[in-house]
């Protein structure tokens, strides 16, 4: 895996000097998580459920945990962090095929009507601002008919590079001097709406949050979103 992108470069960087602080932290966050409740069902109502779920952009592997834990079988988790694959391959070993790779260009690759559906947990916000409607219509592309994509995000205008939060915080499980950047996109709902619509998914459910205030959390709202691809 070769990053090209400076922005992708140190974000990849950040969440590697963080992983295991990251990890302690949410690797059992599942504030919400009846959004994933209510995915299963629909996918599995449809019967898609021998088609992949794919992980999009899985960091330590709460969201593939949660599916796996609930009878998912065939699951895909994506992700660029070479010490996140690492902890899901050893919590699933083969039980879950791990892409150590760039979502966007694994998706630019992804077979039309292939997978059931997507679920981008608090990833697809590092995602380049210019790559965004790409991605999306790739995620509408390669979703079967009936097909779901589920994310959440933080909201706000906000698209640049920004200081890892364990470090504005001054967390003293990080003992890093250097500075460690991210690249961090923020969302508005009506944004969200317009973007994911105008690729011709219709949006089932929309919900906006307040945050937590714990460690290494950006203090923001947080909204949750879930589309599905029309039959």
């Amino acid at each position: 895996m070769r990053i090209n992108d400076r922005r992708k470069l140190l974000t990849q960087q950040d969440y590697s000097r963080i992983s295991k602080i990251y990890a302690d932290d949410f690797g059992r966050d599942r504030y919400h998580f009846d959004f994933i409740d209510q995915t299963i069902k629909l996918f599995r109502d449809r019967k898609l459920y021998q088609l992949p779920v794919v992980d999009l952009g899985s960091g330590p592997g709460v969201v593939t945990d949660f599916l796996f834990e609930n009878g998912v079988r065939n699951i895909v988790a994506i992700d660029i962090v070479p010490e996140f694959c690492k902890m899901i391959k050893a919590k699933h070993g083969d039980g879950v095929k791990v892409i150590c790779n760039d979502m966007v260009e694994v998706l630019n690759k992804e077979d039309n009507s292939s997978i059931a559906a997507y679920i981008a947990n608090f990833s697809i916000n590092h995602v380049p601002e210019e790559e965004i409607d790409q991605l999306l219509s790739n995620i509408k592309r390669s979703l079967v008919p009936g097909g779901l994509f589920l994310m959440s995000c933080h909201k706000g205008t906000f698209k640049g590079m920004e200081q890892e939060s364990y470090q504005t915080q001054k967390d003293p499980r990080l003992n890093v001097k250097k500075e460690l950047l991210t690249y961090m996109n923020y969302f508005t709902e009506d944004e969200l709406t317009n973007r994911v619509e105008k690729t011709g998914m219709k949006i089932v459910r929309l919900e906006t949050f307040e945050p937590k205030i714990v460690p290494g959390e950006f203090p923001v709202p947080k909204i949750w979103l879930l589309a599905q691809k029309m039959l």
